[in-house]
């Protein structure tokens, strides 16, 4: 089952609109660590049109990284 979702996740890194190699290979790892595979898919398949930024603030939400406030 978890090798089904890891190869689906990593299907749907690689067509988000903007993504690169390293986009995937980075996230793939990271939600195989942090254990939310299936919620990034989620979160994927669910967002229309998602770009690389937001499946990135994403899994750092999902792995409890607080977000730098930057001024805007």
């Amino acid at each position: 089952m978890a090798e089904n979702s890891e190869q689906r996740l990593k299907e749907l890194l690689t067509n988000v609109s903007d993504s690169y190699d390293d986009f995937v290979n980075g996230e793939l790892l990271f939600a195989k660590k942090h254990n939310y595979v299936d919620k990034i898919i989620d979160f994927i398949e669910n967002t229309p049109n998602v770009t690389t930024s937001q499946v990135i603030e994403k899994g750092a939400e999902l792995s409890g990284i607080k977000p730098v406030y930057t001024g805007e």
